[in-house]
């Protein structure tokens, strides 16, 4: 369940970030925190940015940063921000972001179904207004556990 990884450790509401590369490591801070993945990761994940460009920007506000699986993540993981001001990561249609995930995977196939339930979650009409007007993580909790498995 999604809710076995995003948590009070793993998401953090209304942050300030200069720039893409600030709120990737914002969200990749959170995973550090928690051991489930190396430092080094987060600059894979604005590496991977650099050399593949904005396509991790999947719908308007949203954006899933993530590497390559490797020996830099210690557990398949996942964290979320949402950013006092949406930043631009260079896509046309999506931007800018407001919503980001961090994504790490241990594995080429660990992380599949993360993203597979954060997709669930973020093609609904609510979704967005729901965590952007949300006043706390416990609500974001609460609205993700609401709609877990339906």
């Amino acid at each position: 369940m999604l809710t076995d990884y995003l948590n009070q450790n793993t998401i953090a509401l209304n942050q300030e970030a200069r720039d893409r590369d600030d709120a990737i490591r914002i969200a990749g801070e959170l995973l550090v925190k928690q051991s489930l993945v190396k430092e080094q990761y987060i600059d894979e994940m604005i590496r991977t940015v650099d050399e593949m460009g904005a396509y991790m920007v999947i719908s308007p506000g949203i954006a899933f940063a993530h590497a390559r699986p490797s020996d830099l993540v210690n557990e398949d993981s996942t964290s979320m921000v949402t950013l006092k001001t949406p930043v631009e990561f260079g896509h046309k249609q999506n931007d800018p972001v407001v919503v980001l995930f961090a994504l790490a995977g241990k594995e080429s196939t660990g992380h599949l179904s993360i993203m597979k339930d954060i997709s669930r979650l973020i093609i609904r009409e609510s979704f967005m207004t729901t965590i952007i007007s949300a006043g706390s993580v416990d609500e974001v909790i609460a609205y993700i556990s609401s709609k877990e498995g339906g």
